[in-house]
């Protein structure tokens, strides 16, 4: 292997730096590493990443051991709640010859960036860096859509699985429509539209956690209040940079109702990132739960090809109803269909009933 003359790329770091304006360093709430290496350097690198990197740790061992090679470096550092001691959530280190490591723990990856460096001497920071592979160990989570005057991004919270029987808490016809939802939405670079409706404690939230728990991509939820947003230009670029992930739209209602003129805009944005030109390279399957009928729903969503399936949850049957409130337990009596909120809390509401009772002199 032919080695680098390390005074061939000898580099004026400050001089390049000073070249590039800092808006194409800072991009939204991010820092393009690109950008940053092309500052200091003034040509475009190679790149190697790994994913599921612990960048804690790793920034703490090249602190430790690799000081003595920087030629420049830069840390990004956060605090934690309730926590004093400050995280490096990014860190830019340049090394020996044209070598820059960028370490970002939101994303839990390690990138190498080089042009003329020594292969051999990459790879072995390369090697030193993959003693900080975080185990294979899969948890639940989902990237809940935030917005500040920067811009959109993401914040991820872990997500408890419930522990949920599909047969014992949904009527029947649900099983088939769980395993064909659960198929298609573990399908890599899939897109279409999930309909789930029906009126309120029939089960929707629930099953959408249990779908977040067990399905293997990012889950973008985005919230009720952010609804006027989805036609944003800043909001597509996001998902630009998340492909391959099922956005979740809870109370769906101001977003997915039949085109008017207040929310033509937004149906017209959901065709468009499911199934438009923009769905080729996003690949975004979305999940709308809402409680409004589904006749009241924009037909250009539900038209054949673009639908994953669609679902109203209705109470239970009086048999499940019976079957699901015996192996719970209860012994409340069971006359008539009743909805999962019902059936759980068949003694909170018999308590709410009694007081009733007394407050008018029964």
């Amino acid at each position: 292997m032919t080695k680098v003359n390390q005074e061939s790329i000898k580099i004026d770091l400050k001089g390049n730096s000073d070249k590039v304006r800092l808006s194409e360093i800072y991009k939204d709430y991010t820092i393009n590493p690109i950008i940053v290496y092309l500052s200091h350097f003034g040509y475009i690198p190679h790149a190697i990443t790994d994913h599921g990197m612990n960048c804690y740790r790793a920034n703490d061992w090249i602190l430790k051991n690799l000081s003595d090679k920087f030629q420049e470096h830069y840390l990004f550092k956060y605090n934690q709640r309730g926590k004093s001691k400050l995280l490096i959530g990014n860190g830019f280190y340049f090394l020996e010859q044209d070598i820059m490591i960028n370490l970002d723990h939101t994303e839990s990856k390690s990138w190498i960036y080089y042009k003329h460096a020594d292969v051999a001497l990459v790879e072995g920071y390369r090697k030193q860096l993959l003693r900080f592979k975080k185990k294979n160990t899969w948890k639940p989570k989902i990237s809940i859509l935030m917005k500040n005057e920067d811009g959109f991004y993401l914040k991820q919270m872990p997500v408890q699985k419930p522990r949920l029987n599909i047969e014992d808490n949904y009527n029947n016809d649900f099983l088939e429509v769980h395993q064909q939802i659960k198929e298609r939405l573990s399908r890599k670079n899939d897109k279409g539209i999930l309909l789930l409706h029906g009126k309120p404690g029939t089960g929707k939230t629930t099953y959408l956690r249990y779908l977040i728990g067990s399905v293997r991509k990012r889950i973008i939820f985005f919230p009720p209040n952010l609804a006027s947003y989805i036609v944003d230009p800043g909001f597509i670029e996001l998902l630009i940079s998340h492909p391959n992930s099922i956005l979740v739209i809870e109370d769906a209602e101001s977003i997915i109702a039949s085109r008017d003129s207040v929310n033509r805009p937004s149906v017209s944005a959901l065709l468009n990132i499911s199934d438009g030109l923009l769905s080729d390279f996003l690949n975004i399957q979305l999940v709308c739960s809402f409680n409004i009928d589904i006749s009241n729903v924009d037909m250009a969503l539900t038209r054949k090809g673009r639908l994953i399936a669609k679902y109203e949850f209705k109470e239970m049957e009086i048999e499940k109803a019976k079957a699901l409130s015996k192996k719970l337990g209860m012994n409340g009596d069971i006359d008539g269909p009743m909805t999962l909120t019902e059936i759980y809390n068949q003694k909170e509401e018999n308590y709410t009933q009694t007081l009733m009772k007394k407050a008018i002199g029964f």
